[in-house]
């Protein structure tokens, strides 16, 4: 956690995100004693209990040992999965790379798991273990070719990356080789966007493929390149994720728009589709509701209500940050707006007082958890995106006053019970009122958090919505395993 890096703050919010950062480490045993069963400090112990205790523990590590043997035994008749990613999922950072180890973790329960990702020249190229039949392969393009990826962004914007991959994803250094030896030993490759299915066409044509489209390809490539004229590059994605529905043996999509969207484009199988929402891991999420926050960053030295937005710098999220800093935050200067997940040199034109920047937030961070203890309220004034919002669980799980667009809640019906929903032109107004309930009454949004954690935690935690998917895989292993 670094808050020196924090841009625009004017009101020592650094300084309280430290102070913050140091209640949420005692979280793990206050906050979150009802999901985790923690109880706080240990009182003291008689010689008897430590006794006990001591007996207990080695009999525990003897348990664990057994259980590791096992595991090692079992582990190579687990089916192998490669889950193929077409960028840099590194670090769980955005909403995709979040999924993506999310996913991956769940999944190693089950099977052995590789996921593959694709990155800058100035990474190595490596595997690291993430956990227990879990690894992370690295393949970083060439220097060439992020070149051309940069010469092709004068016309495509952040489409580039993208279109690059589908077409030339097969000379990625080392990458075709790895994915040749891999082929034989694999129960299926589960495969993130159409952007790298040419390369698996050519290279393990015959391994089964589940699809797992986050947002429709063509509709995300429109939204990152912006006003560019992409049409003939968008009609190249399209082909190629027609190919990509007609082999797979499923198709993961993260709503039913998305899917509805597909089987009207491609005349896919509407049985063929599974769903699998962009969720959240809600027992490493502190639950604080409004009107326990408004204590905290009391305390903290934070004498105004804290607003928090976040959200990477992709397209959506710096027109919404734009829109935070040109209009919502000049107009309710009495608040503190937060913007977790990108900087304020990113805008057009100069920050309101009243908007601190954070930089990039690592998703269970400690940094993260501290903002959302001082925040009451998280909003999500989107105008842009696809698939389904990975903030509206987030904000959930944490507790908050949640304000959104419609389309910020895309993908998550079920939810908006739980968030106050406006649009554009009344985002302000609902903002606005949303804080003026809660000055008046710091608690009036505390059991409407209680409830809206309730639900995601029954129905958008990841361990349920990543049941569908597990479902398919391990149908797959079935059909045989090599």
């Amino acid at each position: 956690m670094d808050p020196a890096r924090f841009q625009n703050d004017r009101f020592g919010f650094a300084a309280a995100v430290e102070r913050a950062a140091a209640l949420a480490r005692l979280g793990g045993a206050e906050w979150a004693a009802d999901d985790v069963g923690g109880a706080g400090p240990p009182a003291p112990r008689s010689r008897l209990v430590r006794g006990l205790r001591w007996r207990a523990e080695v009999l525990r590590e003897a348990v664990a040992r057994r259980r590791a043997k096992a595991r090692a035994a079992s582990r190579s008749a687990k089916p192998r999965v490669l889950y193929l990613i077409p960028y840099d999922a590194i670090r769980p950072v955005i909403g995709g790379s979040v999924r993506t180890h999310e996913l991956g973790r769940l999944l190693a329960a089950e099977f052995r798991v590789t996921i593959v990702t694709i990155a800058g020249p100035r990474q190595d190229e490596q595997v690291l273990p993430l956990a227990p039949d879990l690894n992370l392969a690295i393949f970083p393009v060439s220097q060439a070719m992020s070149d051309e990826i940069e010469h092709n962004r004068v016309r495509m914007k952040n489409a580039a990356w993208s279109v690059e991959l589908q077409r030339r994803g097969a000379e990625i250094p080392n990458l075709a080789a790895y994915l040749r030896s891999a082929r034989d030993r694999l129960a299926c490759l589960l495969i993130s966007g159409p952007f790298l299915y040419p390369c698996v066409e050519q290279l393990a044509p015959e391994v089964p493929v589940v699809y797992e489209t986050i947002d429709v390809a063509t509709d995300f490539l429109r939204m990152v390149a912006g006003s560019a004229d992409i049409s003939a590059e968008v009609r190249e994605t399209e082909e190629i994720e027609r190919r990509l529905i007609a082999k797979a043996a499923a198709v993961v999509c993260v709503s039913e728009h998305d899917r509805d969207e597909m089987v009207k484009r491609f005349g896919a199988d509407r049985g063929n589709f599974r769903l699998v929402p962009n969720g959240v891991n809600v027992r490493r999420r502190l639950f604080v509701e409004p009107g326990r926050s408004r204590r905290h960053r009391e305390e903290c030295g934070i004498p105004r209500p804290v607003v928090l937005f976040l959200g990477s710098a992709m397209e959506a999220n710096l027109k919404a940050a734009q829109f935070i800093a040109g209009e919502l935050a000049p107009a309710l200067p009495h608040a503190l707006f937060v913007a977790a997940g990108l900087g304020g040199d990113e805008l057009a034109g100069p920050a309101p007082e009243n908007m601190v920047f954070t930089g990039a937030v690592m998703d269970s961070g400690l940094l993260k958890e501290a903002l959302f203890l001082l925040s009451e309220v998280a909003i999500a004034p989107m105008t842009l995106g696809t698939g389904s919002s990975l903030k509206i669980p987030d904000y959930l799980a944490h507790g908050k006053a949640v304000v959104s667009t419609e389309l910020g809640v895309r993908g998550h019906d079920a939810m908006k019970p739980f968030v106050t929903i406006a649009p554009m032109d009344q985002f302000r107004a609902a903002v606005s009122g949303v804080l003026a309930d809660l000055e008046t009454t710091p608690s009036c949004f505390d059991a409407r958090g209680r409830d809206g954690r309730a639900r995601v935690a029954e129905t958008l935690d990841w361990s349920v919505v990543a049941e569908p998917l597990v479902r398919e895989l391990r149908a797959q292993a079935k059909r045989g395993t090599p």
